[in-house]
């Protein structure tokens, strides 16, 4: 990928907060076929996109992870996970933990869809992470908070 792809690729990347119009997806295509003229240099590409998604996805569950700490001690993330029955790479933040809150309550995964829902479907609690009703508010005000200050 030549130069000034990778620039504009990395400012588009940096403000994902802002909808793409067509005229940016169209012009990431028409820059990426224009510099990758070889299978070697779009294997390259690939891992690099690979990799820095998967950064990306792991900067997300710092911070939302460290929003609720102090209410959820025991939370931990993972970016993808496998169990028996699913496998998901790293299009997935797989949220647990929480010592002492499996039973019933809000998903937590829910909780951060209803305070950033353009990551629905982005994460996930397939081993369980479930909020006690006590608590389901000031984690919602923690995401809150992280979602205006960040």
């Amino acid at each position: 990928m030549g130069e000034e792809a990778r620039k504009w690729f990395l400012k588009w990347v940096l403000n994902m907060t802002t909808p793409l119009s067509k005229e940016d997806i169209d012009n990431y295509f028409e820059r990426k076929e224009v510099c990758m003229k070889n299978l070697k240099e779009k294997i390259e590409a690939y891992k690099n996109h690979l990799s820095l998604a998967e950064s990306v996805a792991s900067e997300i569950g710092d911070a939302i992870v460290s929003a609720v700490r102090d209410i959820i001690p025991n939370l931990k993330y993972s970016v993808g996970f496998s169990t028996e029955e699913e496998e998901r790479g790293i299009d997935v933040i797989c949220f647990f933990g929480g010592q002492g809150y499996f039973g019933d309550g809000d998903d937590f995964a829910c909780l951060v869809e209803e305070v950033f829902p353009e990551l629905e479907g982005f994460v996930d609690t397939p081993f369980g992470c479930n909020i006690p009703e006590d608590k389901v508010d000031e984690v919602l005000e923690r995401l809150r908070e992280l979602a205006r200050t960040s």
